[in-house]
């Protein structure tokens, strides 16, 4: 029984150690790699690695070479991503309320919860129909602002809805 307890802790050290130092600036610049492929790139003023998760400070988000919205604080984990302070930037203000948090979850179900001046998004993850599901409280006078945002979420009772399959 003592041998079996010292291998399942040697284990679980090892994986806890792993994870801890494993060099988490590298999977940053591999995701930069990848969103520069849809023209979509993230330049960071700070960048932090902590034991178990990657801090950003003072992002902004380019577009084909234009900054398009700013970050102020973004934490990337083993749990999921917290944004906070997101601001569009020049023309984009007009398209693009501004967004107080952002924290994904990588779970399925309940897995990311938006929260702005405009309301608050819920997504859903829904694996046996295969869909995701955003569920909004918009408040009425924002949804005549950004009307081509969310121009595509259904109004059923006095939430609205958005769904796709994948």
């Amino acid at each position: 029984m003592k041998k079996i307890f010292n291998f399942v802790f040697l284990i679980i050290l090892f994986v806890v150690s792993f994870v801890a130092f494993f060099p988490k600036e590298k999977l940053y610049f591999l995701l930069q790699k990848e969103l520069l492929v849809h023209n979509i790139s993230i330049d960071s003023q700070k960048i932090t690695d902590n034991p178990f998760s990657i801090e950003l400070a003072n992002s902004f988000i380019l577009l084909s070479g234009s900054k398009i919205a700013s970050i102020g604080k973004t934490n990337i984990s083993i749990i999921g991503i917290n944004m906070e302070n997101i601001n569009a930037i020049n023309s984009f203000k007009n398209i693009v309320p501004n967004v107080k948090t952002i924290n994904i979850k990588y779970s399925i179900g309940k897995f990311a919860t938006i929260r702005g001046d405009f309301g608050e998004i819920i997504g859903y993850f829904d694996l046996s129909n295969k869909k995701v599901i955003f569920e909004a409280k918009i408040k009425k006078n924002i949804y005549e602002k950004y009307h081509t945002l969310f121009s595509n979420f259904k109004k059923i009772g006095d939430k609205y809805s958005y769904e796709f399959t994948f």
